[in-house]
C-alpha cells in the first residue's frame, strides 16, 4: 500500500503537470460594435482599437500564448493590428454563425 507522502507528491505533480499545457487559444473575445476582452490579463481587460462593428456572428483565433492571430465578424477579416486582411466573398450573410 502507498505511503500518504506518494499519494499527495503524485497529486501535486499531477497539477503541475496539467498547469503546464494551458492554452491562450481562446482568451481573446471579440463582440460587434468594436468591443473586445482579453482573459490574457487578471482581472481581464478591454482590448482597445478593434475595429469590427457587428451585431450578430463574430469569431477570433488566437495563438496558444493568447496572442491575437485574427478575427472576423462574417464579412471582414482582421490582423492582430486591427486592420483589414481580407473581405470575406461578397454576398455572405454575416447573420449566420461565423467558425473560426
Amino acid at each position: 500500500m502507498p505511503s500518504c507522502k506518494k499519494i499527495i507528491l503524485l497529486a501535486v505533480l499531477l497539477c503541475f503537470r496539467m498547469a503546464g499545457f494551458s492554452q491562450g487559444e481562446f482568451n481573446n473575445w471579440f463582440f460587434g460594435n468594436k468591443a473586445a476582452i482579453t482573459f490574457n490579463t487578471s482581472p481581464p481587460t478591454n482590448i482597445p482599437s478593434t475595429q469590427m462593428g457587428s451585431v450578430t456572428a463574430t469569431a477570433s483565433v488566437s495563438d496558444s500564448n493568447g496572442l491575437v492571430l485574427f478575427y472576423s465578424n462574417g464579412t471582414n477579416v482582421y490582423d492582430r493590428n486591427h486592420g483589414i486582411m481580407s473581405t470575406l466573398i461578397s454576398g455572405m450573410n454575416n447573420t449566420q454563425p461565423v467558425l473560426p
